[in-house]
């Protein structure tokens, strides 16, 4: 209550909540079309079997960089846009959904009820879900997203989208890794070096060429990874590495 501004949830692991890992709304006793939260970001966060809801009246709203996977006891989408309460409505205005994994859910994103506008879906990587998504409500515009054995985008129309295996690193339940698996550099978080794989995730380079790309080590293709490392110092490489100026990857590349 009381309204929130400019906050940042990150870098956190929500694991095998009975329904909502993190909710933002208007929730009492506000008017349900007041904005409450604005300019607020949730980046770099792994929300397993659970969902991140996002209730009426928020503005500005930046989901980016996290991992979701499972499906909640409740079934509804990793990320369920609409009214948990039913007092709670009201607008959702530039909700941007970027640059996150969605693996074996019921439905990647969910927007259910309310009013949505201005909103956008870009460079994320949807595998094995039942949907990548179902919107009810319109203001949504999805482009350049992978959505391998995942469903279909329901009620919105997808432009530049994938439909190949991303090659993760591991899909291995309990040691699963989202990096990107490539030929000239994958950054392994457990033995914290760069290694080299046999195969090359078609996902690499491959996000909105109108994307920043700036915080990756190198990317000599010129655009953004697609997934949860996407403009992070732990994207993987398009080509060999010459330079990096990221201290993370000063780090001799190991073979696997």
């Amino acid at each position: 209550e009381g309204g929130c501004s400019g906050y940042i949830i990150k870098n956190n692991i929500l694991n095998n909540n009975s329904y909502l890992a993190i909710y933002e709304t208007n929730y009492a006793p506000a008017p349900a079309t007041s904005t409450r939260f604005t300019n607020c970001n949730i980046d770099g966060n792994k929300c397993y079997n659970s969902v991140l809801g996002i209730g009426g009246g928020v503005s500005n709203i930046s989901i980016k960089n996290n991992i979701f996977k499972g499906a909640s006891t409740r079934q509804a989408g990793s990320i369920y846009i609409g009214s948990i309460f039913a007092y709670v409505s009201g607008t959702r205005d530039n909700v941007s959904i970027n640059n996150n994994v969605f693996y074996a859910a019921n439905i990647g994103v969910e927007a259910v009820n309310g009013t949505l506008t201005s909103s956008l879906l870009k460079n994320n990587i949807f595998m094995n879900n039942s949907s990548c998504v179902n919107i009810s409500i319109g203001g949504f515009t999805a482009s350049y997203n992978n959505a391998y054995s995942s469903g279909s985008f329901n009620g919105v129309t997808p432009t530049n989208t994938i439909t190949t295996n991303p090659q993760f690193a591991s899909i291995t339940s309990g040691v699963e890794d989202f990096h990107l698996k490539s030929l000239y550099g994958r950054y392994d978080p457990i033995i914290q070096v760069w290694v080299m794989d046999t195969v090359h995730s078609p996902c690499i380079d491959a996000g909105d060429p109108t994307s920043d790309y700036s915080l990756e080590p190198e990317n000599v293709g010129g655009r953004i990874d697609m997934g949860a490392y996407g403009n992070t110092p732990e994207a993987s490489y398009m080509y060999a590495m010459t330079t990096c100026p990221n201290p993370i990857c000063n780090i001799t590349i190991t073979p696997v």
